[in-house]
């Protein structure tokens, strides 16, 4: 019964990526056998063990298991491939898609969404992919973000047909705003921010909204001048009344008195979002726009601000946001944490930045497939970090060399153990080898492995089958499947170091070949996981992809 068991966990385990589920086991039991319900009790016990046993195994010795208990491995049924929905109002080769960021911080996951939909969208119908960037805060933007921007989506694989910026348009949304104040849709507003806000909520009218246009239009240029010292505002003249209280007389413009990257002091009265991101639309001719559902309510008023002024509004479609469980992505909270020294930087493991993903040693291909499997739906989840390391990982595992390191290693002797070059293929169904000198009777294995063989027998992967009784004793070349496996390294090592996601450093010792390797390979340290090489030199640094 232990064999026919043993056959079923490893049967499961290879076609679920190296872990079998004692629920789908003894679901298969019980199908196969429907008397087994008689003694189910005394069954479960034994499957929770085998399967405990078989999961402690990585896929490549699940899959040696499997062909030696003569398995044959079923073909997966492949996912069909998302496919984008279709949008309306199409002529191909005329659709215009733009991606707006803000360069106040480093791209994120969340970013990309927006910026692979419209990027996508404008491939699938042969058009036009703008990547703008609305630089209207001088107080946050600066070079680094940009650039961040540009290598982070270059990195993914996303082309634009142009970069265009909002500073490039600051005249452009000076002749407009002058021409919502001569039509009477706009006014000066110089009210403390308390009593607007105030007002708002309540819908109550403030004086300053019935001035007339020749008032406000003398408030706006002394706007405009470096001695106006008050806190005028722009304000659209609506309706302090609508049920959308977005459209309750919103802020259009408003002074930053500060010198900005790229237009230094020349202005300091500045669009607000909704005017900025609107009227770019229309100028830059865009027909459609994928956006995160956050700005829904913004969607009326920006529609109404082109109207006021004759122009057109692409169609919006706008999709949930994406969010990775416990993921940090605000720009000041990471900003402070920086300063804090709670984040090394942007590439922080801790953080979803694409430079903090890239370092780790996650791949475009699997950040594209991830994100394009969320769907194109309003509807907003809060997905694992699991779920996106299944798509890296079924990546990577093809590519990844195998090598062995111990973290948290402890020394043992194993009497009589042969003293030899063993001979290790560089991963399952490569021809390339590589050889690991056994030049004494030490070896190192993990602290917890240690203390869980106490008086059992295990198989030391490629080596051999060692009993860890009060003395450890070699007993054979030859590894017993039905025995756990561990990993090692030799006496002949080297001190590394291991970046885990937490921003933890946790050091260990490899096999001297990871000297071979070189900055940015990605490699899979048996038992231990995906790491890709960060340094290689007086200090030899890994950054923990996943397991």
């Amino acid at each position: 019964m232990e064999n026919q068991i043993r056959k079923i966990v490893v049967e499961n385990a290879v076609l679920h990526e190296g872990k079998a589920n004692t629920n789908s086991v003894l679901g298969k039991i019980i199908a196969d056998n429907p008397k087994i319900k008689e003694k189910i009790n005394e069954i479960i016990p034994i499957i929770n063990k085998i399967v405990k046993e078989i999961n402690s195994l990585n896929l490549y010795e699940q899959k040696s298991m499997a062909l030696k208990l003569k398995i044959k491995e079923k073909p997966k049924n492949k996912p069909e491939k998302f496919k984008l929905p279709q949008l309306p109002n199409i002529k191909i080769g005329k659709v215009v898609t733009s991606f707006p960021p803000e360069p106040s911080k480093y791209p994120h996951i969340g970013h990309l969404k927006g910026a692979l939909l419209n990027f996508e969208y404008a491939k699938k119908y042969g058009g036009k992919f703008i990547l703008r960037f609305e630089d209207s805060n001088p107080q946050l933007v600066k070079q680094e973000y940009y650039d961040a921007i540009i290598d982070g989506f270059k990195w993914i694989g996303l082309q634009w047909h142009e970069i265009d910026y909002l500073t490039n348009h600051m005249e452009e949304y000076y002749k407009a705003i002058k021409t919502l104040i001569e039509n009477k849709d706009a006014y000066i507003c110089s009210c403390p921010q308390e009593k607007i806000k105030k007002n708002r909520f309540e819908g109550i009218n403030c004086s300053c909204r019935e001035k007339d246009s020749k008032d406000n239009m003398k408030d706006w240029k002394e706007m405009l001048t470096v001695s106006e010292k008050g806190s005028k505002i722009l304000r659209m003249k609506i309706d302090m009344n609508h049920n959308n209280t977005v459209m309750r007389d919103p802020t259009i413009a408003r002074i930053i008195d500060t010198s900005h990257i790229r237009t230094k002091s020349k202005y300091r009265v500045w669009p607000s979002y909704d005017l900025g991101t609107s009227l770019l639309d229309s100028w830059e001719n865009v027909t459609h726009r994928i956006r995160t559902k956050e700005f829904e309510l913004r969607k009326e008023l920006q529609e109404y601000i082109l109207n006021k002024l004759g122009l057109t509004s692409p169609f919006i479609l706008e999709v949930g946001r994406l969010n990775i469980k416990n993921a940090i992505i605000q720009g000041r909270d990471i900003r402070e944490g920086i300063k804090s020294k709670k984040f090394s930087g942007w590439d922080d493991p801790q953080l979803t930045t694409l430079v903090s993903l890239k370092r780790r040693g996650f791949v475009p291909e699997a950040l594209k497939e991830f994100i394009l499997s969320t769907g194109v739906t309003k509807s907003e989840s809060v997905y694992d970090w699991e779920l996106l390391e299944s798509f890296n990982r079924k990546i990577i595992d093809s590519i990844s060399d195998r090598y062995f390191a111990v973290l948290d290693p402890v020394k043992i002797k194993i009497l009589d153990l042969p003293k030899e070059n063993i001979s290790i293929k560089m991963k399952p169904g490569s021809e390339i080898e590589r050889n690991i000198p056994i030049i004494s009777d030490e070896v190192y294995i993990s602290k917890i492995d240690n203390e869980s063989l106490i008086n059992k027998k295990a198989g030391l992967m490629f080596l051999c089958t060692s009993s860890f009784g009060e003395v450890k004793r070699f007993v054979s070349k030859n590894i017993n499947q039905d025995i756990q496996k561990i990993h090692w390294v030799g006496s002949k090592n080297i001190k590394i170091k291991i970046m885990m996601p937490n921003g933890k450093i946790q050091e260990g010792l490899a096999e001297p070949a990871v000297l071979n390797l070189k900055k940015g390979q990605l490699i899979q340290f048996y038992r231990v996981g995906f790491c890709k090489v960060d340094s290689i030199g007086k200090e030899i640094l890994f950054y923990f992809t996943h397991k």
